[in-house]
């Protein structure tokens, strides 16, 4: 996660750090619903939908300063967009391992109580 990104999300309700957890709280059970469903677009071969998941996740991966997750969905949403979802599996490990590295980060975030 990116210090700066961290910042400005606390900054929503002036540094008490509430807003942020429920951020990343939330961001935790989105991520884990739009992996799914990316899995299931990639095996229904569907690109406009893989396309609009790997969008959906990047934005919010954006938003906690998740660079290396956003630079995977932004492969796939490039998969998506030229219609190889046949391709697109390939990246699901590093999906996975992007965002289970940025799980632990978040736990670890919110066990200091920031």
């Amino acid at each position: 996660m990116e210090p700066r990104a961290l910042a400005s999300l606390r900054a929503l309700d002036g540094g008490a750090g509430e807003r942020l957890r429920e951020i990343l709280e939330i961001f935790l059970d989105d991520g884990y619903g739009l992996i799914l469903r990316i899995e299931e677009t990639i095996a229904a071969r569907s690109a406009r939908r893989l396309r609009g998941f790997a969008r959906q996740l990047s934005e919010i991966g954006a938003h906690v300063g998740a660079a290396g997750l956003v630079a995977v969905c932004l492969e796939l949403e490039r998969l998506g967009e030229v219609g190889k979802t046949a391709e697109a599996g390939v990246y699901m490990d590093d999906l996975r391992k992007e965002f289970d590295l940025l799980e632990s980060e978040i736990h670890e975030h919110l066990a200091q109580g920031h």
